[in-house]
């Protein structure tokens, strides 16, 4: 899981390649959320939550469940 969020969340090649503001990634757009003497940690806070729950509902939604022993 953690390698699926750091691959899918590449900050770098997203800031990089991307132009236009409209076809940015999450954590470009987290990334511009606050200026050079604010960061809203609040905000960022929330947005990394909402970014990762359909990550984490997708991969525990597939995980098979434990047999009791």
């Amino acid at each position: 899981m953690f390698t699926f969020t750091a691959c899918w969340t590449e900050f770098l090649i997203a800031v990089t390649l991307n132009s236009a503001d409209a076809y940015g990634t999450i954590p470009v757009g987290m990334a511009l959320f606050g200026d050079q003497y604010d960061v809203p940690y609040g905000t960022i806070f929330a947005a990394a939550t909402v970014s990762v729950l359909p990550i984490a509902c997708s991969c525990s939604s597939s995980a098979k469940p434990s047999s009791p022993a």
